[in-house]
């Protein structure tokens, strides 16, 4: 829920209008590099999630376990 104002939504909306918002205020703001930086840190983000599942740009993941005997 947001704080201002106080409205239910999902958080991969709200992910999204905040990107947006980012990118936005990054190419229409002097010196908008701390935006950019939001935006890095939610594709390191993506790419770390991606990667945690075996989705692309990763492919499938096989642990390689054995047990020990």
């Amino acid at each position: 829920m947001l704080l201002i104002p106080p409205v239910p939504i999902k958080a991969k909306y709200l992910v999204i209008i905040l990107a947006a918002l980012s990118l936005f205020m990054g190419l229409n703001m002097p010196g908008g590099v701390a935006h950019f930086a939001h935006l890095g840190g939610m594709l390191g983000a993506w790419l770390i999630m991606q990667y945690w599942r075996g989705g692309p740009p990763f492919g499938k993941r096989r642990p390689n376990l054995r047990s020990v005997r």
